[in-house]
């Protein structure tokens, strides 16, 4: 009875010019924007790609000259070559794109992607070096498919399904319906709701999996494909929960442009006013430093430093013995005492930074603990998770860079300090940085979480729905 239903519900929509009109409006934005997402994300991955292979290239080229020179293929040049010296090497850090980024940049546009590593870099400003994009684009933001099935995804649900009910007892074909067959309310609304659910969730995963394969991604890839099911999951989960609400409004019993007005509100509110309100409340709740006070304590430790290099390097030499050079201690080295004051600059303002860090985790913290108060939030941090343009990954990256500053200057500043030269097989040993991706697991387990916090405002509205429908009254 159901698939009769279904199937007689799907002759009717495809009769119907006005679904047309909806869907060819629908695949035309979403086609956009798939369009729109694979262009931003070929270029990232050829912009982080070229910046790793320039950095690799660059210590390559100084082995190979100074692995000439250690054989006697070369001889010895004057002045000493820069592939002898530890000091002016640098590498780029890179975060480069995931494989699903092309169907939600999120913000991953404004963050940082790539900078240089070399002995002077702090953890308080790792960000020397990063593309500027074209600010006009920034503000507007990406139109990208996660944008498209966050804010108007649930609108073409909603003018499938707003008359879903209503149309049928207006025109007074739901009395004929239901009192000639031995059909119940419920089961004729699951069978045209049905109907609509597979009709959108085909549609919308058919232009998601098209875009995929544009991007040329590997589909079958161990990174892919499970955060593609993961993308299926959180979409069909988002299409459930505005169809069961539609279905919940039309069980009120009025009429189909009460319906209408009753669902655009709700849709106003759940996806334009709330998480506006709750990116206020964040920001009044949990308030970042002043940027003004951060400049300011920024120039001052500047100040200080620079006026204190000999006696910061004298301090540095104190505290690491054995990496005072032979010969004759010159405090007036300008690479040795700039090192020093770059670290004595992190010292100072590193806490300032973690500080302000710690806020924006808070504020972030809150909105993911009421987030349930609207589901396009839950919907957009899913999918930004998925695609690999969250906050968290960014979060990652930069801690990476941390790290990987450590290692850079664990293995060049004693070189540098004792002033040593470097071997060939040195480069061999140089770290390389490669951006290390959670597992799957892990973002699975948060993604479940958000798919819970849509199912539960779900499961409460089929409960309010099922109980207005046993309430219903076939006739007007």
């Amino acid at each position: 009875m159901i698939l009769h239903i279904i199937k007689n519900d799907l002759k009717l929509l495809i009769a119907d010019k006005t679904l047309w009109v909806i869907i060819v409006l629908f695949v035309l934005l979403i086609g956009y924007s798939i369009f729109n997402g694979v262009r931003w994300a070929k270029e990232r991955q050829k912009q982080t790609h070229e910046l790793t292979v320039r950095g690799d290239r660059a210590l390559k080229a100084d082995r190979d000259d100074l692995s000439a020179i250690e054989s006697g293929v070369k001889p010895m040049p004057s002045p000493v070559p820069q592939a002898v010296l530890p000091t002016g090497k640098s590498y780029p850090t890179v975060l480069p794109p995931a494989s699903l980024s092309a169907l939600s940049v999120g913000q991953s546009d404004i963050y940082p992607y790539t900078t240089t590593v070399d002995i002077y870099a702090t953890k308080h400003a790792p960000f020397n070096f990063y593309e500027q994009d074209n600010p006009i684009n920034l503000l507007a933001g990406r139109f990208d498919s996660a944008f498209v099935i966050v804010f108007l995804f649930p609108l073409l649900i909603l003018a499938l399904s707003y008359n879903v009910l209503s149309q049928e007892k207006e025109s007074g074909t739901l009395q004929m319906t239901l009192g000639q067959s031995p059909l119940s309310l419920k089961t004729f609304v699951f069978g045209k709701i049905a109907a609509r659910f597979a009709l959108i969730l085909i549609l919308t995963i058919g232009l998601s999996t098209i875009g995929l394969l544009i991007s040329k991604v590997s589909f079958f890839a161990s990174a892919t494909l499970p955060r593609f099911l993961l993308w299926i999951s959180a979409i069909t989960a988002y299409a459930l929960f505005w169809f069961v609400l539609a279905v919940a409004v039309n069980a009120l019993g009025k009429s189909s442009a009460a319906n209408a007005v009753i669902l655009a509100g709700i849709w106003i509110a759940l996806v334009v006013v709330m998480p506006s309100l709750l990116n206020i409340a964040a920001a009044s709740i949990h308030p970042v430093p002043s940027r003004l006070e951060f400049v300011s304590k920024l120039r001052e430790a500047d100040n200080y430093t620079r006026s204190e290099g000999q006696k910061l390097l004298a301090k540095y030499y104190s505290d690491h013995p054995e990496l005072v050079p032979e010969g004759q201690l010159d405090l007036n080295d300008f690479t040795r005492r700039f090192y020093a004051v770059r670290q004595e600059n992190q010292r100072c303002i590193f806490p300032e930074t973690l500080r302000f860090e710690e806020q924006l985790a808070a504020q972030q913290s809150l909105i993911n603990r009421y987030r349930i108060l609207s589901p396009a939030v839950v919907m957009q941090e899913s999918l930004n998770d998925i695609a690999g343009t969250s906050t968290a990954r960014q979060k990652s990256y930069v801690e990476q860079i941390r790290n990987f500053i450590d290692q850079w200057q664990n293995f060049f500043v004693p070189l540098v300090m004792r002033k040593a030269t470097l071997k060939a097989a040195d480069y061999d040993q140089i770290p390389r940085f490669q951006f290390q991706e959670e597992t799957n697991g892990m973002i699975a387990k948060r993604i479940f979480v958000g798919l819970l916090l849509l199912i539960l405002p779900t499961s409460l509205l089929v409960f309010f729905a099922f109980a207005k429908l046993r309430r219903y009254t076939l006739v007007g």
